[in-house]
């Protein structure tokens, strides 16, 4: 277990006193330590001490592993860009040594540094290389941990099955080895990567494990991320008060340690929650300080992540043109990060739709829907799209048959959102046909969903939803929908 009493097992006059390789290897165990905690300022100092010492000694290797964790440290809590100049000079180090392991080290973080960045390919490359090394050298842990970011860079550029299947491979190897710190990460991993999948079933209780081996580690970042993943998860299905008290806590702890990507990732799916209960303006607030941590961060994941939603935010206030170029610059910082791209192509069909540019619209949510193949619970929000476009334009039976599909789909995997879209389109389809008895049973299903979901709400948020769009439609008699 890690607590802070163990970063204090030497005192600094003590590790002082003691010889040259034995401070280097010192400040850099509890350097190590530190970082675990969570704790930016007294990691970085100690890595850096170890650091001056291992280059007067002229020892490659561990300058190699030095630079490497300083880089590692910086990515997520500081700077990613940082953290990619440190890697990088950490895998020169390492072939400078002539040592790969070391060098196997520093391209597994170069790898991590540059997935963050949005350097897909190049992430792969390195990713690749590093596990290649590895595993010719037979380090089973070198080779787990790099599984275990090749998992991420899988699910982030939408090959989401394979992405489970690395992260099960990871998690398998941290537990022969016996490295609990890493199996709550990797666990945590694979649990979100299931609830993208349309698995919440068993999404949760991963998340949940993970979550409960940070707490009894006493790894502060690990527990904030499992809180931060719950709650995305949690808000892709509907679920948005528990999915909003989830995010809230993750805010809370990530500012308590100084961790500026958990940060984000809270505000991201608060503000997210903020804008569908009809309070665009908070959201508009939450997301624009998750902008300026992204952007101090310098990680194209989250910044694409706060421009999609800052984009969103805008145009539900009426500014569809600024909106839109937030969507565009959103796209483009993406690049190749699936993940990070759909949800930008979901918002501008839903305001191609309100606008009735329903060409574009049919053509932007199938774009959508072929991206987000393996991210199933958003494919479903794109489909819907895409039925109601093809009603919109004429193809009524085509338009049906798309959204009756939406519709069994998201109940099987209690997906609430598309679900009550689906219903609420389809009602006013049969509606229109004189169709009102199923009309009224589609939305009377809605109404269901959507009060469930209300009333998990804190009561501000609560008192906004009842009076957004979806919950004024499903409460529609059809005396008053015809009207």
């Amino acid at each position: 277990m890690i607590h802070e009493r163990d970063c204090n097992f030497r005192s600094s006059s003590s590790i002082r006193s003691s010889p040259g390789p034995e401070r280097m290897r010192l400040h850099a165990a509890r350097g190590r330590a530190h970082a675990a905690l969570g704790e930016f300022d007294a990691a970085r100092a100690d890595l850096e001490a170890a650091l001056a010492l291992g280059r007067e000694a002229g020892d490659g290797r561990a300058c190699a592993e030095l630079l490497g964790a300083l880089g590692e440290l910086w990515g997520g809590h500081q700077d990613y860009h940082r953290g990619l100049e440190l890697t990088i000079e950490a895998a020169r180090a390492a072939e400078g040594a002539g040592d790969r392991r070391a060098l196997a080290e520093a391209l597994l973080r170069t790898g991590l540094m540059r997935l963050n960045l949005a350097r897909m390919t190049q992430s792969r490359h390195d990713l690749e290389r590093a596990l290649a090394i590895f595993q010719e050298l037979g380090d089973a842990h070198g080779g787990a941990r790099t599984l275990d970011v090749l998992a991420t860079t899988d699910g982030i550029v939408g090959r989401v099955s394979r992405g489970i299947e690395r992260g099960r491979e990871a998690l398998h190897r941290y537990r022969e080895l016996g490295d609990r710190l890493a199996q709550s990460s990797i666990t945590t991993n694979i649990g979100f990567w299931l609830g993208w999948f349309g698995q919440r079933e068993k999404a949760e209780p991963l998340v949940r494990q993970g979550l409960e081996v940070a707490i009894a580690l006493g790894a502060r970042g690990d527990e904030a991320y499992a809180h931060a993943g719950m709650g995305w998860i949690l808000e892709m299905y509907g679920a948005y008060g528990p999915a909003l008290r989830e995010s809230t806590m993750a805010i809370e702890l990530a500012r308590q340690i100084g961790h500026r990507e958990w940060t984000a990732a809270g505000l991201h799916t608060a503000g997210r929650i903020a804008r569908v209960c009809g309070q665009p303006a908070r959201a508009r607030a939450l997301h624009e300080e998750m902008l300026t941590l992204t952007r101090e961060l310098g990680t194209a994941l989250w910044t694409a992540a706060a421009l999609a939603e800052l984009g969103a935010d805008l145009i539900e206030l009426g500014d569809q043109a600024e909106g839109d170029r937030f969507l565009e610059e959103a796209i483009t910082e993406a690049g190749e990060a699936i993940e990070f791209v759909v949800p930008s192509l979901i918002t501008r069909t839903d305001r191609l739709l309100r606008s009735g540019h329903l060409d574009a619209a049919l053509q932007t949510a199938r774009r959508a829907c072929e991206a987000a193949t393996e991210y199933v619970v958003l494919a479903l929000d794109a489909r819907q799209q895409e039925g109601q476009a093809l009603m919109a334009l004429g193809q009524r039976q085509a338009g049906e048959d798309v959204l009756r599909d939406v519709h069994a789909r998201a109940r099987i995997i209690g997906a609430a959102p598309a679900l009550w879209h689906a219903c609420l389109t389809l009602a006013d389809h049969l509606r229109a046909q004189g169709r009102s008895e199923e009309a009224a049973a589609l939305r009377a299903e809605a109404l269901e969903w959507l009060e469930r979901t209300a009333a998990e709400l804190p009561d501000d948020l609560r008192q906004s939803f009842m009076d957004t769009p979806a919950m004024r439609r499903a409460r529609e008699t059809d005396d008053r929908a015809r009207r």
